[in-house]
C-alpha cells in the first residue's frame, strides 16, 4: 500500500499536475565529462530572464536538470519554470511569446497552431521511442484477461477505453489494427491519468492507456496488464521536442543559444545515467526528487522512464507527419503542415560544435 501511495503521488506530478518547485538550498554539483567536455561557459552579464513551460512530465528532465545542477547560470541565464498542465494553454504561451520554451508532444494543438501562421520553432530533439520504453502503455483489466474475455486485439471489440491525451489514440488504434479493429470498433471514454487507477478497480473501463507510474501501480496491484508499449507501437518516433517562441530568438539570439546548450548538457546527464547506463545517476535521481512530489529515489528504478538521443537531433518531422495523417483521418485538424519549415537544429548543431556530438 506504500507504494502505490508512493506511486499515486508521483502521478499528480508526471501526468499534469504541479510540480514541486526545486529547493533553494541545492547546490549545483560539478557537470560529469560528459556533459560539458572542455567546453568553459561564459555568463551573460546581466543575466537573461527566460521563462520555460513546466508540464510535470519525466520528458522535462533536461530542464529540471540543467535548473538544478547551475547549467543555466554557467550561461548567463536565470530560468523560471512556469507549472502547466493544460496543453492548449502552454502552447498558446509559447506561441504569444509570454514563455519562451516547451517541451512538446506531437499533439494537434501545435499543428493547429502552425497552422494558423504562428512561428513556432522546433529546436531539439527530446525523448524518443525506443523499442524497450514504456513510459506510457495500454493495458487491460486484469480480471479480463484471468476469464478468457480477453487473449488479444481483436477481443477489444466494444471495449470501454480510458485515453487521456489526444495523441494516445494514435497509439491505440496501432494496437487494435492487430485485431482487425480501429478506434469505431470501441468505446472511447475520456479518462484523466490520475483517474485510471480507480477506473480500472470500479470495473468502468476495460482497458486503457496508463503513463507511468501509474502502470507499475496497476499491474503491481492485479488490477490490469500491460498488452503494448509506446516503443513496441511506435519505435524510433521522437515523442517529444524543445519548440522556441517566435520572438525569443529575435530579441534575444545569444540566451537562445545559451539555452540549448545547458538543455543539452542536462539532457545528456539523463541520457548517460538511465539509457547509457555510465554515468552519475545521483544527481539526475535528484532533480527528479527536487521536482517531483515522490521523495523515494528507488522509485525512479522501478518507473518506465524514456530515451533521448545524446545529441538531441533526430529530426521528428518523418513520425510526426504520422501524427498529422492521423489527426486529419480523425478530423481534428484541417491540413497537414510542412514540419520543414519549422524544423530548425541551427542552435542544437552549434550547441554541439562546443560540446562534442556523442
Amino acid at each position: 500500500m506504500k507504494y502505490l501511495l508512493l506511486l499515486l503521488t508521483l502521478a499528480l506530478s508526471a501526468c499534469g499536475g504541479t510540480a514541486a518547485p526545486a529547493a533553494s538550498s541545492t547546490s549545483p554539483k560539478a557537470a560529469p565529462a560528459s556533459s560539458a567536455g572542455g567546453y568553459k561557459p561564459q555568463p551573460l552579464s546581466p543575466a537573461v530572464k527566460v521563462k520555460a513551460i513546466d508540464a510535470g512530465t519525466t520528458s522535462q528532465v533536461p530542464l529540471y536538470v540543467a535548473l538544478d545542477r547551475g547549467y543555466f547560470k554557467d550561461e548567463g541565464l536565470d530560468v523560471e519554470l512556469i507549472p502547466m498542465a493544460d496543453l492548449s494553454q502552454a502552447i498558446q504561451q509559447v506561441a504569444l511569446s509570454q514563455v519562451a520554451f516547451q517541451v512538446a508532444l506531437p499533439d494537434p494543438v501545435i499543428f493547429n497552431a502552425l497552422d494558423r501562421g504562428v512561428e513556432v520553432k522546433i529546436l531539439a530533439s527530446s525523448t524518443i521511442n525506443r523499442p524497450v520504453d514504456a513510459p506510457a502503455v495500454l493495458q487491460v483489466r486484469q480480471d479480463l484477461i484471468d476469464s478468457g474475455k480477453y487473449k488479444g486485439p481483436s477481443d477489444l471489440k466494444g471495449a470501454n477505453i480510458g485515453l487521456g491525451a489526444q495523441s494516445s489514440q494514435f497509439y491505440v488504434e496501432r494496437f487494435l489494427k492487430r485485431g482487425g479493429l480501429g478506434l469505431e470498433d470501441v468505446q472511447i471514454t475520456n479518462v484523466r491519468a490520475v483517474d485510471t487507477l480507480t477506473a480500472f478497480k470500479n470495473k468502468g473501463i476495460d482497458a486503457g492507456w496508463v503513463t507511468e507510474p501509474i502502470a507499475s501501480a496497476s499491474q503491481r496491484e492485479g488490477l490490469a496488464k500491460t498488452v503494448a508499449t509506446t516503443g513496441e507501437l511506435f519505435p524510433g518516433a521522437v515523442a517529444t521536442t524543445l519548440v522556441m517562441a517566435p520572438q525569443f530568438a529575435k530579441e534575444q539570439p545569444q540566451a537562445a543559444q545559451r539555452f540549448v546548450i545547458a538543455y543539452l548538457r542536462g539532457l545528456r546527464d539523463y541520457y548517460h545515467a538511465f539509457n547509457k547506463k555510465d554515468g552519475d545517476k545521483a544527481p539526475v535521481v535528484q532533480a527528479l526528487v527536487n521536482h517531483f512530489t515522490v521523495k523515494d529515489p528507488a522509485l525512479y528504478d522501478v518507473i518506465g522512464l524514456p530515451s533521448m538521443d545524446p545529441n538531441a537531433s533526430t529530426d521528428p518531422t518523418p513520425t510526426w507527419s504520422e501524427f498529422q495523417e492521423f489527426y486529419l483521418r480523425r478530423g481534428i485538424t484541417q491540413r497537414k503542415v510542412d514540419l520543414a519549415r519549422y524544423v530548425d537544429f541551427s542552435l542544437v548543431n552549434a550547441a554541439l560544435e562546443k560540446l562534442g556530438r556523442e
